[in-house]
């Protein structure tokens, strides 16, 4: 289910990106990165809401202050206004961190329940949105780039990882509770130890994407591109 789930999430990634370039051709593009920017915030207010009902809600998990619940919100202001800072850190989130969950997913259920569902579409809409930058919307991070993505990331560790300290979760996988599936953080070592290697494995994560966007072409900035 795991690899069938993730072959299809690479399928839809695939004809957006192909979509979006055709639509480059029309001069209809806009319009269809606008639906995509709605189709994010109907899922993902609906998901926050489900989170949030008190039947569902757990404080461990609910709270929307993961990479992941701050990342897609980041997507739908990225691909409407394209706005560089944004498409940054959808860039560097999404592929270097969100991605994660496409290989090892935190998951107990199946097709069944809601919260596949909201895990696997949550993350199809991160990723795809950084794929979508790269391939259709010709975003390239530059040096500038690569700190302020690092920048921004140890200041949300920070604060994130201050919050997991006093209540003991685990917000950005950063806290002294670990999930109950195997992931990379259970051979790091014991919290707070483990933030050590962490922090360079994320660090060296986000500098071999730079370095290997660089050799990518790189197309003009478009005229109605903010930086």
């Amino acid at each position: 289910m795991h690899w069938i789930t993730l072959a299809l999430c690479l399928g839809f990634i695939s004809i957006a990106c192909i979509t979006g370039k055709n639509r480059l051709k029309s001069h209809t593009e806009c319009r269809f990165r606008t639906a995509l920017a709605w189709f994010i915030i109907v899922f993902q207010s609906f998901a926050m809401l489900w989170w949030l009902w008190p039947a569902n809600f757990r404080l461990d998990q609910s709270l929307p202050l993961h990479i992941c619940d701050l990342s897609v919100w980041l997507c739908v202001f990225a691909i409407l206004t394209k706005r560089r800072w944004a498409l940054t850190m959808v860039f560097f989130w999404g592929i270097g961190l969100s991605s994660q969950g496409f290989f090892t997913p935190i998951l107990q259920q199946g097709p069944a329940h809601a919260e596949f569902w909201l895990f696997w579409v949550g993350h199809l809409q991160i990723v795809g949105t950084a794929i979508y930058a790269m391939v259709v919307l010709d975003y390239r991070p530059d040096a500038q780039d690569l700190c302020f993505a690092i920048l921004t990331s140890l200041a949300y560790g920070l604060v994130i990882g201050t919050f997991d300290a006093i209540f003991k979760l685990n917000y950005g996988y950063i806290g002294p509770a670990k999930p109950d599936q195997t992931t990379l953080i259970d051979i790091l070592g014991p919290w707070p130890q483990r933030l050590i290697p962490l922090t360079a494995i994320v660090l060296s994560l986000f500098t071999i994407l730079w370095a290997l966007a660089r050799h990518l072409p790189c197309p003009k900035p478009e005229p109605d591109e903010i930086p």
